[in-house]
């Protein structure tokens, strides 16, 4: 199972339950969280007036989780997105395409960063793009999904 971010909603049982003066313990139990991840959040989220303010720290946490992102390779660097651009105009998968970057110029992305990276670039400029490489990318998509539903016996 993968970690799972605090929410507002548990940040204000939290609230409430300090408020009781319940121990972290029995506030991770409560929520299904650690003893520590409530000490945790305590201590990154309580203001200078030892106050614990449950919208303040989720404000906090947006914060910290956006400057945390880095930006991807392909949105940075131009050369790159036009290589990966004529590759896919040439009907290549990302899979060819991340092989081919690996091997000819040693750069490391995944298959899966080129689609991320060019479904968003579709949202933001779908009409600066190629019709087709969209089309070619849904239909690959589309693709890798019915291969994970075929049963081999």
């Amino acid at each position: 199972m993968g970690y799972k971010h605090l929410n507002i909603d548990e940040r204000e049982v939290i609230l409430k339950m300090r408020a009781e003066k319940t121990t972290m313990q029995q506030i991770g139990e409560n929520l299904g969280r650690s003893a520590g991840t409530i000490s945790r959040e305590l201590s990154r989220n309580t203001c200078s007036t030892s106050d614990y303010k449950p919208h303040l720290a989720q404000r906090y946490y947006h914060k910290r989780r956006t400057e945390s992102k880095s930006p991807y390779r392909l949105e940075e660097d131009v050369f790159l997105r036009k290589y990966v651009e004529k590759k896919l105009q040439e009907y290549w998968s990302p899979e060819q395409i991340s092989d081919g970057l690996r091997t000819g110029r040693r750069v490391d992305i995944s298959p899966l960063t080129i689609l991320k990276i060019f479904s968003k670039l579709f949202k933001i400029s779908f009409y600066q793009n190629s019709f087709q490489i969209l089309t070619f990318l849904s239909l690959y998509i589309i693709s890798q999904n019915n291969r994970s539903l075929l049963v081999c016996d």
